[in-house]
């Protein structure tokens, strides 16, 4: 029985002592090693079984855009690796303007584009109005009247592209 005091349980060379603590019920076993009858005292208590501890979260990117890195780590005498990292942000930051597009339009008033790339870019296309020559030119002044009296003709003229007369 075990209440509250020691006893001895005997196999082979080893000494056992069961001792119940009065605030923990269960029994707590320590061991003697006695050679020759000699007493060995306790046996220094094992050693706590390694323990590896979950990873913690990534950690913040070293840059806005490009190519960084980010870490974590762990902690536990188990562990074979402490920290590791990876890399992040592998996406382009904003890159330059392109050259203006050509003009929607051969003539008159149009759009014209250009665009850029990249993450961090608040937009990677814009447009402009564009102007390519008049459709229609304006008319000359008119020209002499192909006859002195009587029905004749004048004529004036215009230049560009789109001109229906």
């Amino acid at each position: 029985s075990h209440d509250g005091a020691s006893a001895a349980v005997f196999t082979g060379a080893v000494c056992v002592h069961w001792l119940v603590h009065p605030f923990f019920p269960v029994p707590y076993a320590s061991a003697s090693w006695s050679w020759g009858g000699g007493s060995g005292g306790p046996a220094p208590a094992p050693a706590p079984a390694p323990v590896c501890n979950s990873w913690t979260s990534w950690g913040a990117c070293s840059v806005a855009c490009g190519s960084g890195t980010q870490t974590r780590t762990r902690s536990g005498s188990g562990c074979s690796q402490t920290q590791e990292s990876q890399n992040c942000n592998m996406a382009v930051c904003c890159g330059s303007w392109t050259s203006w597009g050509t003009c929607s339009v051969t003539c008159g008033s149009g759009t014209q584009e250009r665009t850029r790339v990249g993450a961090s870019c608040s937009s990677t296309s814009e447009s402009q109005s564009c102007s390519a020559v008049p459709c229609c030119g304006t008319w000359s002044a008119w020209g002499t009247c192909s006859v002195t009296c009587g029905g004749g003709a004048q004529q004036r003229t215009r230049s560009g592209k789109g001109c229906l007369s």
